[in-house]
């Protein structure tokens, strides 16, 4: 005889939140492959709002050549934001990942 097994809700609330991360992940590494304008590019602000995490976590003032900041951007993940401004350029490299 075989038994299914229902989920709770928190099973599911965790596996969904699991599958928003690592969707964030993939578009952490694609807004990494580029230079950017900022500090902060709307594409990561657009990438964490849209998998329905905090995106107002981001909220704040970027600024010096080399910085580092984490955002709480649900109860279980932070993210990590890593920036480097080029002298020559004036653009910005940008590294993100989930912690």
């Amino acid at each position: 005889m075989e038994t299914s097994r229902l989920t709770t809700p928190a099973e599911h609330s965790a596996r969904t939140e699991a599958s928003r991360a690592n969707r964030l992940r993939k578009a952490l590494s694609e807004i990494g492959r580029a230079y950017h304008d900022s500090a902060c590019p709307e594409a990561l602000v657009l990438a964490v709002a849209e998998l329905g995490f905090d995106g107002r976590a981001l909220d704040g003032i970027y600024c010096g050549r080399d910085g580092r900041a984490e955002h709480r951007i649900s109860p279980k993940v932070t993210l990590v934001h890593v920036w480097h401004r080029m002298e020559v350029t004036g653009r910005y490299e940008v590294t993100c990942y989930l912690a």
